[in-house]
């Protein structure tokens, strides 16, 4: 190769290494914005919606209306005493999304919760539970808050097999933002089957 070739070439290599080089530092601009950036929204989500966890990612598809909808929900709801007129004024009436994010707001007493709400919940599972309200049953003598939620994925062909107490409720859902929650679902599932005991 000549000299003349070679000089052409070299300037080349600069410019890609350059563009590169300039490629890096704008992805970590970015990245370093977005952990600075992200406990502020988080903290001003806090505040607005008075919940120390103000945003959940849907983990799983037992809120997912599809085919299967008419029969294990639409024709449960109707069966138990919940008549599309009642149904039709359901937050997410439409349910959602595995992969998406909702916003969730505080429950400020027991009562605000009613028959039809989508809540938060722990259950002694790996994630927090996110389920329709299905039923509200008194406690006796005070106790849970003075209420019992009866819960059920609208996916799912059953009520679920527990009751819920007001103590256990992280809040309900009031805002869905699709498919953003994946950035956290995709990792945690590929840890769990990595980690899985066989």
């Amino acid at each position: 190769m000549s000299k003349k070739s070679k000089s052409k070439t070299k300037p080349g290599w600069k410019r890609i290494l350059s563009n590169v080089l300039k490629e890096v530092r704008d992805w970590a601009i970015w990245i370093g914005l977005a952990i600075i950036i992200a406990p502020i929204i988080g903290w001003c989500l806090n505040m607005v919606l008075g919940n120390s966890t103000p945003l959940v990612a849907v983990m799983s598809t037992s809120m997912v209306h599809d085919w299967t909808t008419p029969k294990v929900y639409t024709e449960w709801m109707i069966t138990n005493g919940i008549y599309s007129d009642k149904m039709d004024s359901f937050p997410f009436k439409n349910g959602f999304n595995k992969g998406d994010v909702l916003m969730i707001a505080a429950a400020k007493a027991p009562e605000g919760i009613k028959v039809g709400d989508v809540i938060v919940f722990n259950a002694d599972r790996k994630y927090p539970i996110i389920h329709r309200v299905i039923a509200i049953l008194p406690a006796s003598g005070g106790e849970a808050g003075g209420y019992y939620y009866m819960t059920k994925g609208d996916h799912n062909p059953v009520p679920d097999s527990w009751i819920t107490t007001y103590n256990e409720i992280g809040g309900k859902a009031v805002f869905r933002v699709p498919y953003i929650g994946f950035i956290k679902v995709v990792p945690v599932e590929i840890w769990d089957s990595l980690t899985a005991k066989t």
